[in-house]
């Protein structure tokens, strides 16, 4: 279990909501919070989500709609145009997410780039493409995760515990595909180094005797 670190960068108790829109369609960012809160690590790792109450096994921890969703089959050049064209409190809420590394591939978003390496970094899996949410993309990455994602037909990502954890508990999901878990240790850090995080897991999975054949 990671220590929990005591100051609070945001505590979400209630529901807030805005509303605008862009040339390609209407935005709604809603979300609709639970008893959790962002604090930041006392291991370097930087901000991460923890659970103000016990949870048990398939209980919604928070529902959310995203900042920002990637469509299918968006070039870089049509992404990196749609992030220039965000308001500024949207705008605001991606760049307090943490970025990925710098690549040359980068294209002038309106921020440097910047908004880019937060959706690689911070990108979440939904049935309509990549999508960035403001509490839930602050989730951290356990090879033994105590929570998963789950995309609704709505556009919303859901969160939901796996294993049953106690208030201050950090919740963790994995970063890999189900398969990938099931690899020896050194391909689980292979792939996290290798995809757009750049960092090797020091889980406490990773760390143990491999349990994996």
């Amino acid at each position: 279990r990671s220590e929990v670190a005591t100051s609070s960068c945001l505590v979400a108790l209630a529901r807030r909501r805005s509303r605008y829109v862009t040339p390609e369609e209407d935005f709604e960012v809603a979300v609709s919070y639970t008893d959790v809160k962002v604090e930041d690590t006392q291991d370097g790792r930087g901000k991460c989500l923890v659970t103000l109450r016990p949870l048990q096994p398939g209980e919604l921890i928070l529902s959310e709609k995203p900042l920002f969703l990637r469509p299918q089959g968006w070039s870089q050049r049509r992404v990196a145009m749609q992030l220039g064209r965000l308001p500024w409190p949207i705008r605001s809420r991606m760049l307090e997410l943490a970025e990925a590394p710098i690549d040359s591939k980068d294209q002038d978003d309106g921020a440097g780039g910047a908004l880019l390496r937060v959706l690689r970094a911070n990108g979440l899996q939904s049935l309509q493409g990549t999508s960035v949410c403001h509490v839930i993309s602050r989730a951290n990455h356990s090879c033994r995760p105590n929570a998963t994602l789950r995309p609704e037909v709505s556009g919303a990502i859901s969160l939901v515990a796996v294993t049953e954890l106690e208030a201050g508990d950090e919740i963790l999901i994995s970063y890999l595909s189900g398969e990938d878990l099931l690899r020896p240790t050194w391909v689980r850090r292979k792939e996290l180094q290798r995809g757009p995080w750049k960092f090797r897991c020091e889980c406490p999975r990773c760390q143990a005797i491999d349990d994996t054949r």
